[in-house]
């Protein structure tokens, strides 16, 4: 089995301000981590794309995503 971890360097943008436990350094934290461990060939990690509207219309009522 595979599992999959959709992630990009752009996430590391992400600034909840000062303080805050979710933070560029705990992602990067966590990725470091994933690839060293000895599982890591059983991970599989994919760029992030932008949803169609036929995928978020399969969660959503299309007058919410209009």
């Amino acid at each position: 089995m595979t599992t999959g971890i959709c992630t990009t360097d752009f996430f590391l943008n992400h600034d909840t301000g000062a303080n805050h436990p979710e933070n560029k350094n705990r992602l990067s934290s966590i990725l470091q981590k994933l690839n060293s461990v000895s599982y890591r060939k059983d991970l599989t990690f994919y760029e992030p794309r932008v949803a169609t509207k036929e995928e978020i219309s399969s969660i959503h009522e299309l007058e919410y995503i209009e």
